[in-house]
């Protein structure tokens, strides 16, 4: 193939576009008549399910910021963190190492009857909601 045959081909096309563009100002109004979108943003805190940890918002409300930015909760059946945590602190006390409020909250209360429970069951103590420890509360 012979390039040379070719050589004007970008010089003509970029003259081709030149031409065709629109040299007329649109201030804010004419933009705003032709797109006219509006988003809509809701929600109440952001949390999503990857290989079954759930990873909290970073405190950026008092009522969310109730657990460190780095520390997993492990979940199962496609329940909300809540209610998870709320699930093992009724199973921590009916076995009697927690005797806080069943708030669904990872308090000094629950991290203290997490690590009690996981140091005697031979678990790695975490003081947090792992896999090992819902499997051996029965919860997973």
């Amino acid at each position: 193939m012979n390039r040379g045959d070719n050589r004007n081909f970008n010089r003509n096309s970029f003259n081709v576009a030149r031409g065709n563009v629109i040299r007329t100002p649109h201030n804010r109004n004419w933009w705003h008549s032709h797109y006219n979108t509006t988003f809509v943003l809701f929600g109440g805190g952001y949390y999503y399910w990857w290989n079954n940890y759930w990873y909290p918002a970073y405190g950026y409300s008092p009522y969310y910021n109730t657990y460190l930015y780095s520390e997993p909760i492990y979940g199962y059946d496609n329940l909300a963190p809540g209610q998870v945590i709320e699930n093992v602190q009724l199973a921590l006390r009916d076995e009697g190492y927690y005797q806080g409020a069943i708030d669904g909250l990872i308090g000094p209360q629950t991290r203290a009857a997490l690590g009690a429970y996981q140091q005697d069951h031979g678990l790695v103590i975490t003081e947090a909601i792992d896999e090992p420890t819902l499997v051996t509360l029965g919860l997973a």
